[in-house]
């Protein structure tokens, strides 16, 4: 289907237009079909609004009217370091059992003309399973979505050993977290699996997943054309809730309007998957059964925080050049800057709700004995499309964080980069610091960092009605250039708090 449609669209072009490669199509609940091409860096240039015109002009002619199409642009992957987090990212997605192994052996990329090869230096006993179970194929086929080129993937074999070489940061697979339960009656057959947190699974799609709780909210709607009721309820193991439904048919051994009861206590196999009628993540359950499940041992915060010895995909660049007002020229020292390290910083983010957005970019300054020492910047790669009205507030489009890291991989080394460290940030108080630690949680990490917000001071010294960040650095004499880019404000916002602590100690 995707290579008639290729083939379509190249018909409708000009030869020296046909320089992007189509990368996948994504169909969102509400009838919009989102569009991906990849394109080289040089060519992102000849990306003009005329031709970008035509293109989406062509896909609504193939595609079918009922459908809004939008089409991005995403600069393909040129690097090795971007290409091998990439593979590492799909090998965890993928195939965590064997994530740990693979980010441990020597991966090595070459670029050389259409052709890209990446080489694994494996151990006998993982080339055995990477031959066995063809993941070359699945990766060529992963690496057609991010790069240009045609792929080769080469495995070189060197012997077992006892000890195993990281060749590289360290890397640590996630914890599966369980929970002891034991099963009273099955309503249905086969093997449940072992039973996670809800916690650590009720934010992503899961393909099979077995969990426990307490009911509550029970709900039951009989439908006729399929001869089935349909049973919904939540379900809360004292770490989180998830909403589950279940399509019960008759069953002369029980009445399942008896099983799902408010307080009964069910262990439930199902998947998690988008439920357009709830518009959220659901459990469709497949298999039930009563339990008992003992919650004494369960811990939402364990295994949080885990500090790796360097950083793994973030790292820190010196602050250089940088024109500031220094506190310690001319006068006494204020204690405060010389006995705390300060960690300014901003988010960008996918909305205004601090309890259920994402980060897309995260920046921040590092400040020591009141200068600039450090600063810290990436873009971050959210679970779903960056909206319009996001865009032009920032600046920062969908081709943006096509390939950026995602916050597994950010949030270690931001947690890292700010430790033991006062934050410091414009409303932090009630936006950036409840998203960030609403978007850290998920995998794992809090950050509980003594915080000052520069909105608070700035109406106790400065007063007035008007104090958002532009306001205040108009009122202090400091540019602000690119507002709504993280790093420029997380700039003007450090100069502004330096400012402000000297107003204040005066």
């Amino acid at each position: 289907m995707m290579n008639e449609f290729t083939e379509a669209l190249n018909e409708k072009l000009f030869t020296d237009e046909r320089f992007m490669k189509f990368k996948r199509a994504t169909v969102d609940e509400g009838r919009v079909i989102r569009l991906e091409f990849l394109v080289s860096h040089d060519d992102y240039s000849k990306l003009t609004d005329e031709l970008r015109n035509k293109v989406l002009s062509i896909c609504k002619e193939i595609l079918p009217d009922r459908f809004k199409i939008t089409v991005d642009y995403i600069i393909a992957v040129h690097d090795e370091s971007t290409l091998i987090r990439l593979l590492l990212e799909h090998i965890r997605q993928e195939r965590p059992n064997f994530y740990s192994l693979f980010a441990a052996v020597p991966i090595e990329v070459e670029y050389n003309n259409d052709l890209v090869t990446v080489t694994f230096t494996m151990e006998k006993f993982l080339h055995e399973y990477s031959v066995e179970s063809e993941l070359d194929k699945e990766l060529i086929s992963f690496l057609d979505t991010v790069v240009l080129e045609e792929v080769d993937i080469v495995y070189v074999e060197v012997p077992n050993s006892e000890e195993k070489e990281v060749k590289r940061t360290e890397y640590v697979a996630d914890t599966i977290r369980t929970i002891p339960v034991q099963p009273i009656k099955m309503y249905t057959r086969n093997e449940f699996g072992s039973v996670r947190y809800i916690y650590d699974v009720k934010d992503k799609p899961v393909s099979a997943v077995t969990v426990c709780g307490k009911v509550s909210g029970v709900k039951s709607r009989y439908i006729e054309k399929i001869d089935k009721t349909v049973y919904s309820c939540m379900l809360n193991d004292t770490t989180a809730s998830i909403k589950v439904k279940y399509f019960g048919k008759a069953n002369k051994n029980f009445r399942w309007e008896d099983v799902f009861v408010d307080d009964a206590m069910l262990m439930i196999n199902g998947s998690i998957q988008y439920d357009k009628f709830d518009n959220d993540l659901i459990l469709s359950a497949y298999r039930i059964a009563s339990c008992e499940a003992d919650f004494t041992g369960v811990d939402v915060k364990n295994n949080f925080n885990r500090e790796y010895s360097d950083y793994r995909f973030i790292f820190p660049k010196p602050c250089q050049n940088v024109e500031q007002t220094n506190l310690l020229d001319n006068e006494e020292a204020d204690e405060r800057l010389l006995n705390n390290t300060y960690c300014v910083f901003d988010l960008e983010t996918t909305g205004l709700n601090p309890y259920g957005d994402e980060i897309i970019e995260i920046a921040a300054i590092k400040i020591e004995k009141g200068e600039f020492t450090e600063q810290f910047n990436t873009f971050v790669r959210p679970s779903k499309p960056i909206v319009d009205r996001i865009i032009e507030l920032t600046g920062i489009k969908n081709e943006d964080v096509a390939f950026a890291p995602q916050p597994a991989d950010v949030l270690p080394d931001f947690y890292k980069f700010s430790k033991d460290c006062i934050f410091v940030g414009h409303n932090i108080t009630n936006f950036d610091i409840p998203l960030l630690n609403f978007n850290a949680a998920k995998v794992r990490y809090e950050f509980n960092n003594d915080a000052i917000d520069t909105l608070v001071m700035a109406r106790n010294i400065l007063g007035g009605s008007k104090n958002k960040l532009g306001d205040v650095c108009e009122k202090l004499k400091i540019p602000l250039v690119g507002a709504h880019r993280a790093i420029n404000d997380v700039m003007a916002n450090a100069k502004c708090f330096l400012k402000l602590i000297k107003m204040e100690k005066n």
